[in-house]
């Protein structure tokens, strides 16, 4: 088990529930039990199945009762969901708070990833932030291919929401993907 790490204080103001907007940050318990709740009744309105996504963080609490993967796994059994596994957001959670990235993906339920996410995030110096607009680093490409080894081929999507280059510079970086699957398995993910 991590050792915890300095972060958001159990209730700070910043921890605390928004009216109208649900629980705080340092409620996990309680969201632990409304989150399946809130996706059991998603997935039977819209009658498809539900993925929630592993997020990107920037503060921690004082005294965490989890880690952010073990809050995931707990999540999605709960949930009994799928896995929208974004590994830009794993490995920039690891940056901000000196974690190994690959602990976490180590023991994400890999069963239940029914989607991956890549993108390129922006460092400052304090902090790195998923800003989906630069390249995949090659620290993510080598999360994306333990990834791949871990699940299989698995449908991928290439996230580039700001300062978005020519046609060209994103479809040649969206079909790097491709270079992690294993060659007796059907180009996947992403159309030459």
């Amino acid at each position: 088990m991590p050792a915890r790490r300095p972060g958001i204080a159990k209730g700070s103001p910043l921890a605390k529930p928004v009216p109208g907007r649900g629980p705080g940050l340092d409620e996990a318990p309680r969201v632990l039990l409304l989150l399946p709740t809130t996706t059991y009744k998603a997935r039977d309105f819209l009658e498809v199945p539900i993925a929630v996504e592993n997020v990107s963080s920037y503060a921690e609490f004082h005294v965490s009762e989890m880690t952010e993967w073990e809050f995931l796994n707990e999540v999605v059994e709960a949930a009994d969901c799928g896995i929208l596994l974004d590994v830009n957001n794993i490995y920039v959670s690891s940056q901000n708070h000196n974690f190994d990235p690959f602990t976490y993906l180590e023991t994400v339920p890999i069963e239940r990833v029914a989607q991956i996410h890549i993108a390129g995030h922006s460092k400052y110096e304090k902090y790195i932030l998923d800003t989906h607009d630069h390249p995949v680093i090659d620290p993510v490409w080598k999360l994306y291919a333990r990834a791949i080894e871990l699940a299989g081929p698995t449908p991928t999507l290439l996230e580039w929401d700001d300062h978005i280059p020519s046609f060209d510079e994103v479809h040649a970086e969206a079909l790097k993907a491709n270079r992690f699957v294993p060659s007796n398995v059907p180009e996947m993910a992403v159309a030459e």
